[in-house]
């Protein structure tokens, strides 16, 4: 089971508008100072979408919600989830600031995110992806980057890995490439130790798994 608090952690760091645009002035030695002040927006109060209801989109809903952001979620059965069908979503989308996507990579949820649901996205809209790069109709999101279509997009995954020299997305407007390392970091094997052998506890007292990987919905997470 994937630990949410990395995951967290990254979706804390890139909700920053703009943070990356600071990191290639510095590699071309150059200050624009006030100027960029125009180009930033806060993230408090924005309306968050998370496709998703697991650990990870709970997680995110913890961090984001000292921000004030008023948040709902896309999930076929939580009781918490607004959306339930992709029709709903389709036509719902376009209301949100920011939509991050969860969802584990699966037959059933392949390019789940489609072109028709990018092209609902409003002009300010920053979309994430912390799930699994084939939820992602990738083509849809390069063109729509490439277009002007949103404002940005964070995309912890790719549908493939490494990402190819020469894929368009190197050379998107806006875009942050964290690589696939949202999931990882130093403590990561302390961490995993702790939840192992609670679950293991859990098991051994009750029987009964803490977590379940649900097989049979073809659920892969590495």
């Amino acid at each position: 089971m994937p630990n949410p608090v990395p995951k967290r952690r990254w979706a804390e760091s890139w909700l920053l508008p703009k943070m990356d645009v600071f990191g290639i002035l510095r590699s071309q030695n150059k200050w624009v100072g006030q100027s960029m002040r125009c180009e930033m927006s806060l993230l408090r109060k924005k309306k968050v979408l998370i496709i998703g209801t697991g650990s990870i989109g709970q997680a995110c809903k913890k961090i984001l919600s000292g921000f004030d952001c008023p948040i709902d979620f896309f999930g076929r059965s939580s009781p918490e989830a607004r959306f339930r069908t992709p029709e709903e979503l389709i036509n719902g989308i376009q209301e949100f600031d920011v939509i991050i996507n969860t969802l584990p990579g699966t037959e059933e949820t392949r390019k789940f995110v489609s072109a028709e649901m990018i092209s609902r996205l409003n002009g300010n809209a920053v979309f994430a992806n912390v799930g699994r790069g084939t939820t992602v109709d990738e083509e849809a999101l390069t063109h729509a980057l490439l277009n002007g279509d949103i404002a940005g997009a964070v995309l912890d995954v790719t549908q493939e890995e490494p990402l190819p020299e020469k894929h368009p997305l190197w050379d998107c407007p806006n875009v942050i490439l964290s690589q696939h390392s949202g999931g990882g970091y130093r403590e990561e094997f302390q961490d995993l130790s702790d939840i192992f052998l609670e679950t293991w506890i859990v098991f051994w007292l009750t029987s009964r798994w803490k977590t379940s990987l649900i097989r049979k919905k073809g659920i892969r997470w590495i």
